[in-house]
């Protein structure tokens, strides 16, 4: 796969993510990679718990308009540079420009089931378990376009960056090592 569609595929809420996690995720569940030291003279917060409040409020946000956003057949991108940035931004109107192209729509709703800090200094690094087992995406004749044997908790390395508004996303992979979720 190309550099660009990696992200997008991840970013996008459904469908593109479940693509991703059947080639980039390792099975066998266990515990999230253990976190990095945060020490830094430049930390954008003064705790991990702190942190993890933030990266948390930030992704929920992301969530919510990529959610959105299939759900109304990827046409309105006007809220994404409101919660992403750099990659993640730029894989996401990639994606919605593809996706409203080909008449596609989203059902249900993809959520974080867990986060856990990996690092916090300039920007924050996390580890999350995204839930996409109650979603679905639609293509135009009324049939999924989701494979049925799709990985429904994928582990995702998200790194965020800071805004006068808060954290946006600035990039999201899937997590190569041992599967945390």
């Amino acid at each position: 796969m190309p550099r660009r569609r990696a992200p997008l595929l991840i970013a996008l809420a459904t469908a593109a993510a479940l693509a991703v996690s059947l080639t980039g995720c390792v099975g066998g569940g266990g515990d999230a990679p253990s976190p990095k030291p945060t020490a830094s003279k430049s930390a954008l917060f003064s705790s991990d718990e702190e942190a993890l409040k933030a990266a948390e409020k930030a992704y929920q946000a992301y969530l919510d308009v990529a959610n959105e956003l299939g759900q109304g057949g990827w046409k309105d991108t006007s809220k994404l540079a409101d919660v992403a940035a750099g990659q993640v931004l730029e894989s996401e109107l990639d994606g919605a420009l593809e996706f409203a192209a080909k008449g596609y729509v989203q059902s249900g709703a993809s959520t974080m089931d867990s986060m856990r800090i990996q690092s916090s200094g300039s920007e924050v690094a996390a580890y999350v378990c995204r839930d996409v087992s109650t979603t679905d995406v639609i293509g135009p004749d009324g049939v999924s376009i989701v494979r049925a044997d799709r990985l429904t908790r994928l582990p995702l390395q998200v790194v965020f960056e800071e805004t006068r508004d808060g954290l946006r996303l600035t990039e999201s992979k899937t997590w190569s090592g041992k599967d945390f979720c």
